[in-house]
């Protein structure tokens, strides 16, 4: 009973459990098995239910033509899947798809070891623009990469815009990847 409120969002608390007297019997240790399977069961569900609310990140976005958004886009399990060449270029490389590149210009980007940041200019639906990049990249490494949903946040000024370019150009200097962002190959921007 307890699993179910807690899964389907009802506030209630568990029934009081009987007094649990430890036994040195071994007749008794499949039911403490039992109840620690149970127990480890339900943190399980209870840490899926809670991880899996990317759709949550949807509730409240807009796709405005012509807008600029900040858009930010990890890997599954924050894996660090960009450490490897091949697949740090190909991240960087598909910001300028044909595809992706018909719904959002691509302003600025980097590419971390496990997210991706992104300035861009909006063609067309922000969802859509993400998931085609993100579906490209993982097509052309062959396995599933990222984590559902992404974070985004639209830029409204001048002022807004080349500070989150700061911001996505000095990403690799506040990680420690490098001390100069010249010897860092995984970012563009317009300005530069």
């Amino acid at each position: 009973m307890w699993e179910a409120n807690l899964l389907g969002g009802g506030v209630s608390r568990p029934e009081p459990a009987a007094a649990v007297v430890p036994s040195s019997s071994r007749a008794e240790a499949p039911s403490y098995r039992k109840c620690y399977t149970a127990c480890a069961k339900l943190i399980k569900n209870y840490r899926e239910h809670i991880m899996n609310r990317s759709h949550l990140l949807r509730q409240g976005r807009q796709s405005i033509p012509n807008a600029h958004y900040l858009v930010t886009a990890t890997t599954r399990h924050r894996q660090q899947v960009f450490t490897n060449f091949h697949t740090a270029c190909c991240a960087s490389r598909h910001f300028y798809h044909p595809r992706v590149s018909e719904l959002a210009t691509t302003l600025a980007f980097v590419v971390m070891p496990d997210h991706i940041h992104w300035l861009l200019q909006l063609n067309g639906d922000l969802s859509e623009a993400v998931r085609r990049y993100k579906a490209y990249v993982s097509l052309n490494i062959d396995r599933r990469l990222w984590q559902d949903g992404f974070h985004d946040r639209m830029i409204k000024d001048e002022a807004s815009l080349k500070a989150a370019a700061r911001y996505i150009v000095a990403n690799p200097l506040r990680a420690n990847l490098v001390e100069d962002i010249g010897k860092y190959s995984y970012w563009d921007a317009i300005w530069l």
